[in-house]
């Protein structure tokens, strides 16, 4: 039995996007990632579903706080001291 079951969500992966997905959640881990038609098997038995659409669920720990400069600047200067 799964504590939290999030349907119907985009999820970010290091190969893409994961559309219309469900993410199975117990003790506070992610125990699962399932089509989100699969995830009518265990829907009944999840102490609470939330419904994620129009939502993306991206792994911990992600920088998603970026501006343009950050990449096309990326190592162009690093030579250099901070003040110069």
């Amino acid at each position: 039995m799964s504590d939290l079951l999030i349907t119907n969500v985009d999820v970010l992966t290091d190969e893409g996007v994961l559309k219309n997905h469900a993410i199975e959640i117990e003790n506070g881990f992610i125990t699962a990632i399932l089509k989100d038609s699969d995830a009518i098997k265990v829907k009944d038995s999840a102490k609470d579903v939330l419904d994620g659409k129009g939502q993306l669920a991206a792994p911990g720990l992600v920088n998603t706080h970026t501006h343009i400069a950050m990449g096309l600047f990326r190592n162009y200067a690093d030579d250099l001291e901070l003040m110069e």
